[in-house]
């Protein structure tokens, strides 16, 4: 009967992918690689959510937090910095994958490129790109808490040639 499952034919072992997502998979001894990238980049993420709080606070006349602002703008280049050295090893254990380096590399220039135009005065582009940096930052941190598909998870899958012989 088709559709049934027939016990003399073996399923094909096929690899657990979505559509659209990468099958670059980290290897289960090398998982860990993924908490120091998580930690740092959470952190990020914080800090320049933080940032929109300073700003508030100075607009709403604590001008203590205009300093504030500033040192917490220079923590957070650092921070992107070290965040993108802790994805380098993920790079290596996923064989290939080279875009987390690089999307820190560009959001630190993001950054640097906010603090040079918040120095500048020219908040007609300093708030809106603050903006968005905040929101790639918090993307990217829920790209990095994602589940970390496994080289060693498979699902079991018939496929239409061992339908046909039922």
């Amino acid at each position: 009967m088709k559709g049934d499952f027939n016990m003399h034919h073996t399923p094909e072992l096929t690899s657990h992918e979505t559509p659209g997502t990468s099958s670059v998979t980290l290897p289960q001894n090398k998982r860990w690689l993924a908490l120091p990238f998580r930690l740092i980049i959470t952190a990020e993420a914080v800090l320049l959510f933080g940032q929109s709080v300073f700003a508030g606070q100075f607009l709403s006349g604590t001008f203590e937090a205009l300093r504030t602002h500033r040192e917490n703008a220079n923590i957070a280049a650092i921070v992107m910095l070290v965040a993108g050295v802790a994805a380098v090893p993920l790079r290596w254990a996923k064989r290939g994958v080279l875009w987390e380096p690089l999307a820190c590399l560009g959001l630190f220039g993001l950054i640097a490129l906010q603090i040079a135009l918040g120095e500048d005065h020219v908040f007609a582009i300093h708030v809106p790109l603050g903006v968005t940096i905040i929101v790639l930052a918090v993307l990217f941190a829920i790209y990095a808490w994602r589940p970390l598909p496994s080289a060693q998870r498979v699902v079991r899958t018939r496929s239409p040639a061992s339908e046909d012989r039922t």
